[in-house]
């Protein structure tokens, strides 16, 4: 056996033990943490709705109404509202518990898995080799997977996101009900202002100094908003980085306000695009809303792009 093939084979023999020792062990209370031994990043925990909510259920999704009376409130560009539609109909969730990292992941834990698996280095990945507790960005789809089964889990469903962005209570943001641009990384955090219209952001953003480092450095290291923290502690929930979601997007896949979803997971592989949750740092508000919904190409690789992963199993 050659040098290389001892190596190869010493590696895998060290990811699986590695693996094999961050295995699934259930919490006992919201937001108990515990660290993943693979890539040191903390999880935290967040029950089941049959433990965490009244009925057992989670009410995922918005109402016709709700969004009117938020939009009529906050005087927000009607336009924007087209951005809501596949977020209905309201409808309940049961869901098991399970284990999400606490903040997005790092460039510096993504260097560890390029390091430890010879993963391919995709274009932007110099520009942010810097900036170890910054949250990665430029990430593909099948990448942000790739990572998460690495470090022993997989992408959160769709589901399991707003489920631990909302709680039972299901809340607008990650943390209550009221808008406030200092709890999360948002175009309105650096604008230091509302940006309630499409012209407004547009000012905004043509405002900036657009040079290709100054645009990454709007993006804060992880946990530079604690007072954004969802009710398990997840931090950076809105705002900072878009994070991808295992399902396969599809406008209907909420189905009706009357049916009840288990563990849902939209698994339609005629889609050719992927679902993105929570905004990002040149966002405005509606869009780091827990309940709305992006997709995007599983191969787009935009600047606002990155990774939250969970273990459910």
């Amino acid at each position: 056996m050659s040098r290389t093939q001892v190596r190869l084979a010493l590696l895998t023999a060290a990811l699986v033990a590695a693996t094999a020792s961050a295995e699934f062990v259930p919490g006992t209370r919201a937001g108990e943490e515990r660290v993943n031994p693979i890539d040191g990043a903390v999880m935290v925990w967040v029950p089941g709705t049959a433990e965490a909510c009244p009925g057992g259920k989670f009410r995922m999704g918005s109402t016709p109404q709700e969004i009117d009376g938020l939009w009529a409130a906050k005087g927000w560009d009607p336009d924007w509202k087209t951005d809501t539609k596949d977020e209905q109909p309201a409808h309940q969730v049961e869901l098991e518990g399970f284990w999400l990292y606490k903040h997005e992941v790092t460039v510096g834990q993504y260097a560890k898995f390029l390091a430890a698996t010879g993963h391919e280095e995709r274009e932007f990945w110099a520009d942010q080799k810097g900036q170890p507790d910054r949250p990665l960005v430029f990430v593909w789809w099948e990448d942000a997977e790739a990572y998460s089964k690495w470090a022993g889990g997989s992408l959160p469903t769709e589901a399991q996101w707003e489920y631990a962005a909302r709680g039972p209570e299901g809340r607008l943001y990650p943390w209550g009900n009221e808008w406030d641009r200092t709890r999360c990384n948002s175009a309105e955090y650096h604008a230091g202002r509302a940006l309630n219209t499409g012209a407004a952001w547009t000012a905004w953003f043509y405002g900036l100094t657009k040079t290709f480092p100054a645009v990454l450095a709007n993006r804060r290291a992880v946990g530079s908003f604690p007072s954004g923290a969802s009710w398990c502690g997840a931090l950076d929930m809105a705002g900072n980085v878009w994070e991808w979601c295992r399902d396969w997007y599809e406008e209907g896949f909420y189905g009706t306000p009357d049916a009840t979803q288990k563990n849902p997971e939209c698994a339609n592989r005629d889609s050719s695009s992927r679902v993105l949750r929570g905004g990002g740092w040149l966002n405005v508000a509606h869009l780091c809303r827990a309940t709305n919904r992006v997709r995007s190409s599983r191969e787009s690789r935009y600047v606002g792009y990155g990774l939250r992963p969970a273990q459910t199993r």
